[in-house]
């Protein structure tokens, strides 16, 4: 009876580590699909600003830069 309270204090302490785990790693997640978000807002608006001016008349090819 003893081995087998000692396999059940075992498996629990298994599974406390690994719900800890889990929480911490669904924290991680959700940071990085913010991270993800914000980038994909950013190459947005990037995408809009480029074709933007090409709708102009302009392209950033035509621009000079800055040292000439």
């Amino acid at each position: 009876m003893e081995e087998l309270e000692k396999r059940l204090s075992d498996l629990e302490i298994k599974f406390s580590f690994q719900d800890e785990m889990l929480s911490e790693m669904s924290m991680v997640i959700a940071e990085q699909q913010m991270v993800i978000d914000h980038m994909k807002n950013i190459i947005r608006e990037l995408s809009e600003q480029s074709t933007g001016g090409a709708q102009e008349g302009r392209t950033l090819a035509d621009d000079k830069p800055p040292h000439y």
